[in-house]
């Protein structure tokens, strides 16, 4: 049985769900075992301490403590919809830094799952959060066979090249749409502005330009073990168009 590990942040779970979460269903399905860790800044029993620390930040109808706490169910819900075996939490994460602390954290829990395959976020992600993340990340997992990196920027600029792509059938496509609608606002969450876009934007991207050729809509990949084979342009572009059904 194959292990996968997912690595999402606690401050972006769209970027999670919309970036791998039909692949990881798909894989879920066909019998892989898959784990889930959550970077978060929070530590548990320190919800009190972390409250009163964002007082001033805090609106009538939800605390910081209380927004991060409901983002990461987001991510349980949707993870425990796909048939997740266990979600872990790598606590006091910090999201403003590439540090020791943050890939010690991501490493120990990785090596407890031992897994085959790692779907990390892209260490060049034009934002910043999930740049850490995604940073901190690949140095935890580089011994791990296959690690993957996700990516929800799709910009002209964006330096996200993806050469592996993972064929959802509508069936999948739709199931993940509406796991991504119904756990993707809890509770008295109340999205910023900057998310709603994000969502509306990538939802009318998947259904779009989404697509490969004739072969459906997909999920898209950068290997980072064909970065480390492509010693130039030339390489990497032969090593990319790789299909995983």
């Amino acid at each position: 049985m194959d292990r996968i590990v997912a690595i999402a942040s606690a401050l972006s779970p769209l970027d999670f769900q919309i970036g791998c979460l039909g692949t990881l269903s798909k894989y879920v399905s066909r019998g892989s075992e898959l784990s889930v860790i959550i970077a978060t800044e929070r530590k548990e029993g320190a919800a009190h301490n972390r409250e009163q620390q964002h007082q001033t930040q805090k609106d009538s109808t939800i605390t910081m403590i209380e927004r991060t706490a409901t983002v990461e169910g987001q991510i349980e819900k949707s993870c425990k919809a796909i048939g997740a075996s266990q979600i872990l939490f790598a606590e006091q994460f910090d999201h403003s830094v590439v540090s020791q602390a943050n890939v010690d954290v991501l490493r120990s829990l990785t090596e407890a799952i031992n897994p085959s395959v790692a779907m990390i976020p892209f260490y060049k992600s034009s934002a910043p959060i999930m740049r850490v993340v995604g940073r901190s990340a690949l140095l935890a997992s580089r011994w791990v066979q296959n690690v993957l990196m996700y990516d929800i920027d799709i910009g002209a600029k964006s330096a996200f090249r993806p050469g592996i792509f993972s064929v959802l059938s509508p069936e999948q496509f739709e199931s993940k749409k509406s796991i991504i609608s119904n756990f993707s606002e809890v509770g008295k969450l109340e999205l910023s502005q900057d998310e709603g876009q994000k969502r509306v934007k990538f939802l009318q991207a998947t259904q779009s330009a989404n697509v490969l050729d004739d072969k459906g809509l997909v999920e898209a990949f950068q290997s980072h073990r064909l970065l480390l084979l492509s010693s130039s342009a030339n390489k990497e572009r032969n090593n990319r168009g790789s299909l995983f059904q």
